[in-house]
């Protein structure tokens, strides 16, 4: 269990936070201090109100006293005791409003921030390279952007609770000084040294809740998300129990540990109430027997009283801010940490046009590893040959490589070793954008958005952008637009999450249509239709056929029948290449492909 540097986290989030941001938080700590001073004049101004009822005669002894019944032409001691008792009031309104100002523009600006702070992290997450996204699981990324941000925005507002507690404190113990140093001093150092004792007690235990919380929050988002995929799974096998009792076991601790820290941070209320009756009790007694008695002790004993009804909330504030900043620590360090993200400087950069491409594809000496420290290569010392507007096929066994050979070829992968030139010229990081731009992925699970056929085929295209008459087209071209007519409302259709109200031929389609849609040069078919059925598998590649010519086409396939037509087909085998040639050839000349025909 490490202890996290909250101040280094902090430090982070206020440098990714706007100028409009800052520019807030330096208003609100000017809020603060205006409504500290409010608060003590409410207080101060309770000491000529209980004087007047107690002694109205000395009170009216006071030169300032003197002249304020002067200026204001108070002719009676029922005027005289209304005016004051008035702005007693008046102050005490005054003082409550601005708390409440004060409070709602807190949570306004934490709740602001946790909205950039949320945004801010979503977007350093989609612009890392693919590399990053293969190694890390969505649930991390999903719980910081949902939940955990949530409560890094709640350290954010305790800790502008905690200064505005102590700014409070400050000022308010401040007139209290001026009025009796001795019983001020010693109740503020009674409170102040319970809280620090029972924080010292609890500090251990929040850090460890706090980890708790983060790590079963990612658990328990995990399993969500894995029994809500799988559903169709668990309905066959009635798995339900297995999976809820799983999510039982991982929701179970965090609600637990969220509960020991809310209430860590809450119970010692209740012990410093008693405290502090206790307090008034000893002050009451011993400003009664000094010299002046009840009447001496009564004003001051008023302003120790409502002096004590405020230090003990406060007190309080700074001890559930201070508790609830260490109970969410975790997942401010989880949340810091995307913030932390660094982004490719060119993918900020404006899009580029698409990559003249005209000749052809060329991998030289590619060499490839998922991890660096592993000496395993996925590929060894690929070189092959792509020209434009031929079919090509990428065949092998699982794990031989297929797929992450196209991924380079795609460009979101980089090599370790060699390079990739396009007609002649090696591409560079700063060319992989404009190569892309040319490119088109139909992979075997199609992403398909819980929204309208229009919005699958153009996605990512913003609504007033897209072209219709082209996604019409393109449906057309896919043979999808017969099936989208007979819909209710056709285009406008919504085709459920994943596309759950489509069949595996049909969603391959849209994949197909987003391509066309994109009028892409090169388009990569990776197992795109490995989970169809023969039939239905004929009828996807028959879209093809009004694919043209200029376009290249990749295709990597288990099936062998899905590359019978290619121009070329190059053979994998644990991450080299092994063959090429037409598919009669490759029967020809490799034994392994022609076994794979046998069984295909």
């Amino acid at each position: 269990m490490t202890e996290i540097n909250i101040k280094a986290s902090l430090k982070v989030i206020w440098e990714r936070l706007g100028y409009s941001r800052k520019r807030q938080f330096v208003f609100l700590t000017l809020m603060m201090i205006i409504s500290a001073f409010l608060e003590v004049i409410g207080l101060g101004a309770i000491i000529p109100f209980i004087s007047l009822l107690a002694s109205s005669e000395e009170f009216l002894k006071i030169e300032f006293i003197k002249y304020l019944v002067s200026l204001f032409s108070l002719n009676s001691l029922y005027d005289i005791r209304l005016f004051f008792t008035a702005s007693f009031i008046t102050a005490i309104i005054v003082s409550s409003l601005a708390r409440l100002l004060l409070l709602k523009l807190s949570t306004k600006f934490a709740y602001a921030c946790g909205s950039d702070l949320s945004a801010e992290v979503y977007r350093r997450t989609l612009f890392q390279d693919y590399s990053v996204h293969v190694q890390r699981n969505s649930s991390e990324v999903i719980g910081v952007i949902t939940s955990k941000v949530g409560l890094a925005v709640s350290v954010l507002y305790h800790v502008v609770a905690f200064m505005s507690s102590t700014i409070l404190f400050l000022t308010i113990a401040a007139g209290l000084l001026y009025i009796n140093p001795a019983i001020t001093l010693t109740s503020s150092i009674i409170f102040g040294l319970s809280y620090l004792v029972l924080s010292r007690f609890t500090k251990n235990e929040l850090l460890q809740k706090s980890n708790t919380f983060a790590i079963q929050q990612t658990k328990s988002i995990k399993l969500l998300q894995e029994g809500l995929s799988g559903i169709r799974d668990i309905l066959l096998d009635s798995n339900q129990n297995y999976f809820c009792d799983l999510y039982k076991k991982a929701d179970r601790p965090l609600r637990e540990a969220k509960g020991r820290i809310i209430y860590l941070s809450v119970s010692p209320k209740f012990m410093m109430e008693a405290v502090g009756i206790i307090l008034i009790s000893v002050m009451a007694f011993i400003l009664v027997n000094q010299d002046g008695g009840f009447k001496e002790a009564l004003p001051k004993l008023g302003v120790f009283a409502l002096g004590a009804q405020r230090l003990l909330p406060i007190f309080q504030q700074m001890y559930t801010s201070w508790a609830s900043i260490q109970g969410d620590q975790s997942s401010l360090h989880d949340t810091v940490q995307l913030l932390n993200q660094k982004i490719n400087p060119l993918f900020l950069e404006p899009t580029p046009l698409a990559l003249q491409f005209n000749n052809s594809i060329e991998l030289k000496n590619i060499s490839f590893s998922y991890s660096k420290k592993s000496s395993e290569n996925v590929l060894k010392n690929i070189k092959l040959s792509i020209k434009k507007g031929t079919r090509v096929g990428f065949v092998g066994v699982t794990g031989s490589g297929k797929s992450t050979i196209t991924d380079i070829l795609m460009g979101l992968l980089k090599p370790d070793q060699g390079q990739i030139e396009v007609d002649g010229k090696i591409l560079t990081d700063t060319e992989i954008r404009s190569w892309q731009k040319n490119i088109a992925n139909v992979p075997q699970m199609i992403h398909l958005a819980d929204a309208s056929f229009i919005e699958n085929i153009a996605f990512g295209v913003p609504a007033d952008k897209v072209d219709l008459q082209q996604v019409k087209l393109a449906a057309s071209k896919a043979q999808l637009d017969e099936f989208i007519l007979q819909t209710e409302n056709q285009y406008e259709t919504i085709i459920g999450e994943k596309g759950v109200r489509l069949s595996g031929g049909q969603r391959q389609r849209i994949g197909i249509a987003r391509a066309f849609y994109k009028n892409a040069q090169v388009i990569v078919f990776d197992e795109a239709t490995s989970a169809l059925d023969n039939t239905t598998e004929q009828s996807v590649m028959k879209s093809l056929d009004v694919i043209d010519q200029n376009v290249t086409v990749i295709i990597v396939a288990h099936r062998l029948s899905t590359v019978k037509n290619c121009d070329i087909i190059f053979e994998m085998n644990q991450g080299q290449l092994v063959a090429s040639g037409s598919y009669q050839e490759l029967i020809d000349k490799s034994p392994s492909f022609k076994k794979m025909s046998q069984h295909s």
